[in-house]
């Protein structure tokens, strides 16, 4: 296991600009309650930021996840600290990559729908707002649906399936070279867009492996001028370990080296016979998916130790410039994905495979074993929304009181995150399954052990609530609601949960003067 070579007193100076970062240090993260830390006060150089966002990649405790990605959960074992109860703001590719970029509920921030990512306004993103300070950033991998040229980064590799966006179609459908993971375009800062054309035999420009190889050659420039004081933020978000065809999943979906790996695979969810308490897309699924769980599963397991190799090589080149000690670590995924159970396969929806997201961080003295983060973790209740005021709090760079507040929390002033959690989808017929039936609109909130939600009909009226108890139902089998009227129960109160949800789905900021805050 790899550790940290961590600076006594660069960490004491750190902890001592968060006491006496005072009023006029910096704007406040969280609304006006807390304040990140100002390094630039201390004529240090601001820490670099690497963030990880997978695609489709389930929560796995440590223990499972080691299974399949070894380096990646050694590293955060070791050196970081892992987020049990953590979850997205909306179950869909797009809409919670821009909920990440600028910290806000899809609601705040407009991108409801895969297609809308090219409208959301990026000046109080996470690269809009490093580079603003002096960074030098990176993207490489998948930006926004649809959205090849990201905003606000100096470098990029952005990555697009062969068939998107009306290109050639040559590639999506063979059996021997399936899109996304052999076949894809590449776009580059200088405009051109270029087809990568890989071998699923040879394992020749595997997509996974073809990006670390060119995150490494930006790392060699990054990591010199790290050294002379310019910081660097990289974000990586590879394809891995989506889904994109059955094609990949028989086949090509996973390097050569890897397709016979010893993986754990998924455990075959419980049949949920009797689904009469779950909404009526629910039902109209079968009652058992063996595809999902145990074919889908065990791919995209086998997807992911790509990602892990990659993973590992970038911490050893940033270790040997020195510079690791001196770097934000973030790891994650975009959303979840239902592997079976109550009979579902797909994101999109409500329940807990869907919307929990591993979030592991790592930074010397804030996020480390032994810390207060790690002390809150096991029960911290945190978003996707949090990673951007989180960064802002590492790298002491003060909110833009101009742009709309930022919903999210800092994991560093607020460790325990938040008191609700909210999860929100809009019906998006052109870009979610229609078939057996479409996935509506929907909304939910947890505070950590109850999960409450609406299902709406196309006028925004609610036609099913739903209520899970996560200590005694983690599955999500029983819907309590039918209880609630013979009940006399404040757990139950079906019209005081409405109220919370329906005040989060309205909120906005967080802090002190907030008149419609985010809890």
């Amino acid at each position: 296991m790899h550790r940290f070579c961590i600076r006594t007193v660069f960490i004491s100076g750190l902890v001592a600009a968060w006491v006496a970062v005072g009023s006029s240090a910096a704007s406040p993260v969280d609304g006006g309650s807390d304040r990140g830390p100002n390094l630039a006060s201390l004529g240090a150089t601001p820490p670099n930021v690497i963030l990880v966002k997978t695609d489709d990649q389930v929560f796995d405790k440590a223990s499972r996840l080691a299974a399949f990605m070894p380096r990646t959960a050694a590293f955060f074992s070791s050196n970081g600290v892992s987020y049990v109860n953590s979850q997205v703001s909306s179950p869909s590719c797009c809409q919670s990559r821009a909920s990440t970029f600028v910290g806000r509920y899809p609601h705040n921030e407009g991108v409801i729908s895969q297609g809308l990512g090219g409208t959301l306004d990026t000046r109080g993103s996470i690269a809009a707002y490093l580079q603003r300070r002096g960074y030098r950033t990176a993207l490489f991998g998948k930006y926004l649906n649809l959205v090849p040229v990201p905003p606000n980064f100096d470098d990029y590799i952005t990555i697009m399936g062969s068939c998107d966006n009306g290109q050639t179609t040559e590639y999506c459908t063979s059996e021997t070279a399936p899109a996304w993971y052999y076949n894809f375009l590449a776009t580059f800062p200088d405009g051109s867009v270029k087809k990568i054309v890989g071998n699923p035999i040879t394992g020749l420009n595997y997509q996974t492996t073809w990006l670390g190889g060119q995150i490494r050659t930006y790392l060699t420039t990054a990591l010199a001028q790290a050294n002379t004081g310019k910081p660097f933020y990289l974000e990586i978000d590879p394809t891995a370990p989506h889904l994109h065809d059955e094609y990949n999943t028989k086949r090509n979906m996973t390097e050569p080296r890897y397709r016979s790996l010893a993986v754990p695979g998924c455990t075959p969810p419980v049949v949920e016979t009797d689904r009469s308490d779950k909404p009526a897309y629910v039902q109209a699924f079968p009652l058992t998916d063996p595809y999902s769980y145990g074919v889908v599963c065990p791919v995209a397991q086998r997807a992911l130790k790509s990602m892990d190799d990659v993973f590992g090589a970038i911490i050893d080149q940033v270790r040997a410039s020195g510079q690791l000690s001196k770097t934000l670590v973030i790891f994650t995924s975009d959303n979840g994905l239902m592997y079976g159970e109550h009979g579902l396969s797909k994101k999109y929806v409500p329940y807990s495979p869907s919307v929990r997201v591993p979030l592991m961080l790592a930074y010397p003295g804030v996020f480390a074993p032994g810390t207060a983060s790690a002390a809150a973790a096991p029960k911290a209740k945190v978003s996707n929304i949090d990673i951007l005021p989180t960064i802002l709090s590492v790298t002491g760079t003060a909110v833009d009181p101009s742009l709309p507040r930022i919903d999210g929390r800092s994991l560093v002033t607020q460790p325990n995150g938040h008191t609700l959690l909210l999860g929100e989808y809009w019906r998006d017929p052109r870009y979610s399954p229609s078939k057996p039936a479409p996935i509506p609109t929907w909304a939910s909130i947890t505070d950590g052990r109850y999960t409450f939600i609406i299902t709406y009909d196309g006028a925004g009226k609610a036609v099913t609530q739903e209520l899970y108890d996560s200590k005694t139902d983690p599955g999500q089998m029983t819907n309590l609601i039918p209880l609630a009227a013979g009940t006399p129960s404040s757990t139950y109160d079906v019209p005081k949960w409405t109220t919370r949800l329906n005040a989060e789905r309205a909120c906005a900021g967080t802090g002190a003067g907030v008149a419609k805050p985010c809890h």
